[in-house]
């Protein structure tokens, strides 16, 4: 943060700046951290979480609802081109100008092209700034034009503390490993009750595993549950890595919050583990698209009930 901040007061941050890493690290407040030192703009913060900047020459280009209030999947060539129109304007202030652009792995290649002119031709005293959580996406000639800053996942012992002070007293452990590490999702994790989800989710796999649960009737129960698909596919995740450093240590990184068939798993063998934790990363890789979320969850469901066995034409 000391070079950024540097950077900035010499006024050698460039026009283009990507800020990459996982969900749930603090990339998007970072943006609006940076956003108001070049507006020179004191941060706002509410509830412990930075606010983006309230000044005429900052404008954050983000997810929209369509007709029906849904989340759009996409950031549109409509808004990527209003936004590049706005960044070439004369700034209100006199100032700098400052767009950020999250989540940029939501573009489409249009939307993308779109943008690419104004970080070709950047207008003086602008500065574009985009943020994604996959490294996989936005072409190259976009991403090679921008300052590249990396938020990676903090020691699970810095990020404990961190919750501790902030949010007062919960199982941060067990709620780290279900985010991946990430403070910001375990912290919404926990002022959602997901301690109590995690739970759920975890007798079910074990009732898959031993033939007590009907992969289907999970699946359809999934498919309703507040986390949204993304939300099951996240814990999938989650659990899938926490069985294969079991399978792979003979103990949990984390004990699980139910009696969990500990035979059954460790028979499983570790490239079958390996293979559904793919699975489950494709499915989260087509989010973008148009997902029937309940034959998702019941293709990644099944696999648990037959002990992870790739069927024919699979692994």
């Amino acid at each position: 943060m000391s070079d950024l901040n540097s950077a900035i007061g010499a006024d050698r941050l460039g026009h283009g700046l990507l800020i990459e890493g996982p969900p749930g690290v603090g990339k998007l407040e970072l943006a609006f951290l940076v956003a108001a030192a070049v507006l020179e703009k004191a941060p706002v913060f509410e509830e412990g979480r930075v606010q983006p900047p309230a000044h005429p020459d900052f404008r954050w280009v983000t997810l929209e609802t369509d007709d029906k209030g849904r989340l759009r999947k996409q950031l549109t060539v409509d808004q990527i081109r209003e936004a590049c129109r706005v960044l070439a304007l004369t700034s209100y202030a006199g100032g700098a100008k400052v767009t950020v652009l999250a989540p940029a792995e939501r573009m489409n290649r249009n939307a993308a092209n779109s943008l690419l002119k104004t970080l070709e031709e950047p207008n003086p005293d602008t500065l574009l700034i985009l943020v994604r959580a996959r490294t996989d996406t936005l072409p190259a000639t976009i991403a090679s034009r921008c300052q590249r800053l990396r938020v990676p996942i903090p020691a699970a012992g810095e990020a404990e503390a961190w919750l501790r002070e902030r949010h007062g007293e919960a199982d941060w452990p067990r709620l780290l490993h279900l985010a991946g590490g990430a403070p910001l999702t375990a912290a919404e994790y926990a002022l959602a009750g997901y301690e109590a989800v995690d739970g759920r989710f975890s007798e079910q796999i074990a009732g898959l595993l031993t033939g007590r649960m009907d992969p289907v009737e999970v699946a359809a129960e999934w498919a309703g549950a507040d986390q949204g698909l993304e939300g099951c596919l996240r814990w999938l995740s989650a659990w899938t890595d926490h069985v294969a450093w079991r399978r792979v240590t003979g103990d949990w990184r984390v004990q699980p919050p139910v009696e969990t068939p500990e035979t059954v798993i460790d028979a499983i063998p570790a490239a079958w583990i390996y293979w559904y934790r793919d699975e489950v990363h494709r499915a989260m890789r087509r989010m973008d698209g148009s997902l029937n979320v309940e034959l998702t969850l019941e293709n990644l469901l099944v696999p648990w009930a037959q002990g992870l066995e790739p069927q024919e034409g699979q692994g």
